[in-house]
C-alpha cells in the first residue's frame, strides 16, 4: 500500500512569471508477502521547481528514498534531476542529467549518472487548464545498457512543462 501528497507552494501561468515550486511525500508500507513486498516502510520526499521564460523551460527536483527500518539492506538514496531542459514551443527536444547517490546499505558512496536526451511533442489543449504530451528518449545507462522511453504527460507548473498530473512512462 502506497500514499502521495503534494502541495503546492507557489505557481504562476506563463503570462504572470511561468514558475512552479512544491514539496510531495509518498511512502510505501510494507503489506504485501515477501516476495512481493521489502519488508520496510519507506519514505519519499520530494521538493521540485520549474521556470519558463517564452521558449525556454527549466525544470528540477530533489528526493530520496529513506526506509524508516532495514537500511543497512535497502540503504538511503539521494535522488536529483539536475537540469532539464526544454527548448520550442510544439517540438521541444531536451536533455535530462539524474543523479543519484547511494548513502546507506550495499551501494554506500556509489553514484550514479542518467543522461537522457529525449525529444517531447505538445503540449495540445484538451480542456481549459488541461493539456497533454507525448515524447520519447533514450536513457544510457553508464556500463550497462541503453533502453528507450516513451512517456505521455499533463501540465506541471505552465502548460508548457511536465507532469504535475502524473506520468506514464514505458521503458523497452
Amino acid at each position: 500500500m502506497s500514499i502521495f501528497l503534494k502541495f503546492r507552494v507557489a505557481s504562476a501561468p506563463e503570462g504572470k512569471g511561468g514558475y512552479f515550486l512544491g514539496v510531495f511525500l509518498s511512502a510505501s508500507f510494507p503489506t504485501g508477502s515477501p516476495g512481493n513486498s521489502r519488508g520496510h516502510m519507506i519514505w519519499s520526499p520530494l521538493q521540485a521547481g520549474a521556470k519558463r521564460w517564452r521558449f525556454f523551460d527549466w525544470q528540477t527536483s530533489v528526493s530520496g528514498n529513506l526506509p524508516q527500518s532495514g537500511t543497512a539492506t535497502l540503504g538511503r538514496q539521494i535522488l536529483f534531476n539536475n537540469i532539464q531542459f526544454n527548448a520550442a514551443r510544439v517540438f521541444w527536444p531536451e536533455i535530462e542529467d539524474n543523479v543519484t547517490y547511494f548513502a546507506q546499505g550495499a551501494n554506500s558512496g556509489n553514484t550514479e549518472n542518467f543522461l537522457t536526451p529525449g525529444l517531447l511533442i505538445g503540449p495540445f489543449r484538451i480542456a481549459e487548464r488541461l493539456h497533454f504530451e507525448l515524447g520519447g528518449a533514450c536513457r544510457s545507462r553508464p556500463v550497462t545498457s541503453t533502453r528507450t522511453i516513451i512517456a505521455g504527460s499533463g501540465p506541471y507548473g505552465s502548460p508548457s512543462s511536465s507532469s504535475e498530473l502524473g506520468s506514464m512512462r514505458s521503458e523497452t
